[in-house]
């Protein structure tokens, strides 16, 4: 072989036993955290870390890609955050707090990964993945069981009358409902009116309002379950005049109201016909 040709072959053959200068100065990334295959609790008010690291021999200016979805070839629903480093610090973006979307009942599998730009194109880290889910929520309320106050029972309202940090859900109503009939009187010919406060703990009562004259009793009116406050002061009317032919005197109004369950309470005052 002339000396030429050979000093050609050999030149070739040290160029391909020698590494590349690309592959000599790709950054590597490492990935720290969602840790791969973990799972994580994700609510409207938490936010998801990610961590990783890069080692990189001979860095340049740099572009720092975060991206995330649910696609693990990330052709599509892609989320990207970029952050620029110079040279002299290819670390200086390594963290970033994610509020997730809400993963919905099913919960969510995401896909991550970190990127940088160099001189002969991106480099890439591995993909990670990470399950995204709801905390638990045995009675499906849509209230976590960490913060339902009754969490073996539906109750989306989180109701608590009695404002002990159990729910009205999970315990026993004994709270009796509050009645006050104030002293009133009518004239027979006319329509009568009485005033009373009826209220419960838990806002519904079913109530009776009775007249005694003596040991008779004159006249009642029932009503159903209603929502009422004790704030607000209720009346109670005949619908027409009192018959003329009733007896005048002193009377006994009561209103006797029961929540729905079943604790009841009574209250009475004179009330005088003429």
């Amino acid at each position: 072989m002339p000396r030429a040709a050979l000093a050609v072959a050999v030149a070739a053959a040290a160029l391909l036993a020698s590494p590349s200068v690309a592959s000599a100065a790709a950054p590597s990334v490492t990935l720290i955290a969602p840790a791969n295959g973990s799972t994580i609790v994700s609510t409207p008010t938490t936010f998801t870390t990610f961590t990783w690291h890069v080692d990189w021999a001979t860095p340049e200016n740099t572009t720092v890609m975060l991206q995330r979805s649910t696609d693990p070839t990330f052709a599509a629903n892609v989320t990207q955050e970029t952050r620029s480093c110079t040279a002299a610090d290819p670390n200086c973006w390594t963290t970033l707090q994610v509020q997730l979307p809400d993963p919905g009942p099913s919960s969510t599998i995401w896909y991550w990964r970190v990127g940088l730009t160099t001189s002969t194109g991106p480099a890439y880290s591995a993909t990670w993945l990470f399950v995204a889910t709801r905390p638990p929520d045995a009675d499906r309320d849509g209230i976590e069981d960490a913060r339902d106050n009754c969490p073996t029972v539906p109750n989306a309202d989180q109701r608590d009358s009695n404002r002990d940090g159990k729910g009205d859900a999970c315990q026993a109503d004994k709270v009796q409902p509050r009645v006050k009939v104030y002293p009133g009187g009518a004239v027979r010919g006319r329509r009568a009116f009485l005033h009373f406060r009826v209220a419960d703990d838990r806002d519904f009562v079913r109530f009776r309002v009775s007249f005694t004259y003596g040991r008779r009793l004159a006249m009642w009116v029932d009503f159903g379950f209603v929502k009422t406050t004790w704030s607000g002061r209720a009346t109670f009317y005949t619908r027409g005049p009192l018959p003329r032919g009733l007896p005048a005197g002193r009377y006994l109004a009561c209103v006797t109201a029961w929540d729905k369950a079943s604790n009841r309470a009574k209250s009475c005052a004179p009330y005088r016909i003429r």
